[in-house]
């Protein structure tokens, strides 16, 4: 009986060190998403001041 019980401790306890360490993960996730959605939002903003340099260059270059 006890060696049932040692067993089924280990068992809990290693199930909770899983828990844990997913846990873990799931919070460098989201902290990764965040970083994903603010380069989406600074290359967005790119976008607008790019083709406007874009179509200035290319005036400057026509004109000449």
């Amino acid at each position: 009986m006890l060696c049932v019980v040692v067993l089924a401790g280990l068992l809990v306890f290693n199930a909770y060190q899983h828990f844990r360490h997913a846990e873990a993960g799931s919070e460098a996730l989201a902290t990764f998403r965040g970083v994903l959605d603010l380069a989406n939002a600074v290359a967005a903003e790119r976008g607008p001041a790019n083709a406007a340099m874009a179509g200035q260059a290319g005036d400057a270059h026509a004109a000449a």
